[in-house]
């Protein structure tokens, strides 16, 4: 069971680190994109592995862009169980 949380979290990590290198190159080009509030949407339950390191990779990348970055978790059939 831990495997895939620690898979899960690998794959989000990996994702998210190409989001930011093809955000930055973007953000060199564009100086005012994003202009809203960026969203990251989690699969799973706040707390775990993919949630705090989708809130470090969006703060970062935040600091980057100069945006805000919002972590939205979003459980259900995959993320066992609901937000109570």
């Amino acid at each position: 069971m831990q495997d895939k949380g620690l898979m899960a979290c690998a794959a989000l990590f990996a994702g998210a680190l190409g989001i930011a290198v093809a955000a930055s190159s973007v953000a060199l080009s564009q100086s005012s994109y994003p202009s809203r509030p960026v969203r990251i949407l989690v699969g799973f339950a706040p707390g775990g592995p993919s949630d705090i390191v989708s809130r470090v990779v969006g703060a970062k990348m935040g600091e980057i862009l100069g945006v805000q970055f919002i972590v939205e978790n979003k459980t259900g059939a995959g993320g066992v169980g609901r937000d109570p």
